[in-house]
């Protein structure tokens, strides 16, 4: 008797701690009638993932293209597979990241959802980074003159110069015997500035460099080094793209490069080596623009921190961001900051400054869908309710076809026609349909128990496929 007593006490107990593990999880799969959509986007994600050379793997930005972001899209994925139990596939992009020397991590704001700390406030997006293209990208000629900056006297010709800072030099040089020289000192702008050279509207253009030296900053905000590209039409300057120099000692020449699409009305452009607000001592030789006349099979960008501005507080990506980082860090200016975030939901979408600009520029209003899926992770992360309607607002703009989430939708609620399904944005949808427990990984459960667990709650829920069937509101 006392035997029998003793194995019901301890099938009890063991009963007890795996319904402690698993009711969570089963809660999160609970016979909710819609549950399809998040399969759906999961087996879209899932599709963009591309052998592109080699035994290299990473997903797509989106069905047909041929360019892979290492940052923040494959980080995403590699998050969404290994938290789903993908382990095969999840290894496929965690192998190609090594194999690029760059370790499976995050990259700024993003880092937020699973390591639950960034920087305060959070940097804005990056430039591209180009990490490798396939031999078949071809490229115009250099339309930079005396790029390499061996032609000149006292100057080099071709080059402009701020009155102090900058400098032609022999110290360094890449290629031949020259280079040019920036001194930062943390007060004003420093650059060097190429005479502008034609180019038309509409195209792609390759810019890159070769950088050596230390790049520091000196304030938290507005204090960068830069590659730009500068781009004007007839009479006046009409944009600009940039190439972030991230802060650090660059101790051998290392290659910076991007691609960028000129406005429709460009018709020239100049290049600019520049520091703003920053100390060090960088070198920059063979400065190029060229025309991408054709891609290639593949490319493979990178995302870089670019800068911390001063009204980041009116985007409500950047917004949302820092509020799940100040309530993991215990800063009740959580509170404040998510109310912010709050009052730019009007009931449809996030309407913030990026929204705003692009209703100036183009007269159109679109809401940016990853910024819904944003609001609707931090609800759950910080406890607070949900607005109504915002989950089926989001799966609203799920393609019906392929599975994956609109980037962008219209006031009255439809996808944005000119918009395509990418993979960050279904990531972050997928991650919304998580319960509040699994957003992030708590942190008292290591990785590697969260899947084995999530694991077994896979197979109690299907035998023949590994996705699990995600919770989604009643649509």
């Amino acid at each position: 008797m006392k035997m029998f007593i003793t194995k019901i006490i301890s099938m009890f107990f063991a009963f007890t701690f795996i319904m402690f593990l698993t009711v969570p999880l089963l809660r999160s799969v609970q016979a909710y009638p819609r549950y399809t959509e998040a399969d759906k986007a999961l087996d879209f994600v899932e599709s963009l993932l591309w052998n592109y050379d080699g035994d290299k793997w990473l997903c797509k930005e989106y069905k047909n293209a041929n360019r892979c972001w290492l940052y923040n899209d494959n980080y995403l994925a590699y998050q969404i597979f290994q938290t789903l139990g993908r382990n095969d596939l999840a290894e496929k992009i965690r192998a190609t990241f090594m194999s690029y020397g760059i370790p499976i991590k995050g990259n700024g704001r993003i880092e937020v959802l699973f390591n639950r700390t960034i920087p305060s406030p959070p940097y804005t997006g990056a430039a591209c980074i180009l990490v490798d293209n396939s031999t078949d990208m071809q490229l115009g000629s250099i339309l930079v003159n005396n790029s390499d900056v061996e032609l000149g006297d006292e100057w080099p010709l071709y080059w402009y110069h701020a009155p102090e800072g900058a400098y032609w030099t022999s110290e360094e040089s890449h290629s031949s015997t020259h280079s040019l020289k920036i001194v930062g000192n943390c007060s004003r702008w420093i650059d060097w500035r190429s005479e502008t050279f034609p180019v038309t509207g509409s195209r792609s253009y390759m810019v890159r460099c070769y950088l050596k030296g230390v790049a520091n900053t000196c304030e938290p905000f507005e204090s960068r080094w830069v590659i730009m590209i500068r781009w004007y039409n007839e009479t006046s300057w009409i944009g600009q793209d940039e190439l972030p120099i991230v802060a650090g000692n660059y101790e051998e020449w290392t290659l910076l490069q991007g691609i960028f699409a000129s406005p429709k009305d460009a018709v020239k452009a100049d290049l600019i080596f520049g520091a703003f607000n920053a100390t060090g001592i960088m070198y920059a030789d063979d400065l190029e623009v060229r025309e991408l006349i054709k891609e290639g099979s593949f490319m493979v960008m990178s995302e870089v921190r670019h800068m911390q501005i001063r009204d980041w507080e009116e985007y409500a990506d950047l917004l949302l961001f820092d509020v799940i980082n100040k309530y993991y860090q215990g800063d009740p200016e959580y509170a404040q900051l998510w109310e912010k975030a709050y009052r730019m939901f009007d009931g449809k979408g996030m309407v913030d400054k990026s929204f705003n600009d692009t209703f100036l520029k183009t007269g159109h209003r679109k809401y940016e869908t990853y910024k819904l899926a944003l609001f609707i992770l931090a609800s759950k992360i910080i406890d607070r309710p949900i607005p109504e309607n915002c989950s089926h607002i989001l799966w609203s703009m799920q393609n019906r076809s392929n599975g994956g989430i609109t980037t962008h939708y219209l006031p009255d609620l439809t996808p944005d026609p000119n918009a395509t399904q990418n993979i960050e944005t279904t990531c972050l949808a997928i991650y919304s349909c998580f319960s509040e427990d699994e957003v992030p990984i708590p942190e008292n459960i290591s990785i590697f128990m969260a899947s084995a667990i999530i694991a077994m709650a896979f197979l109690m829920i299907r035998e023949k496929r590994i996705h699990v069937r995600l919770r989604i509101e009643k649509l």
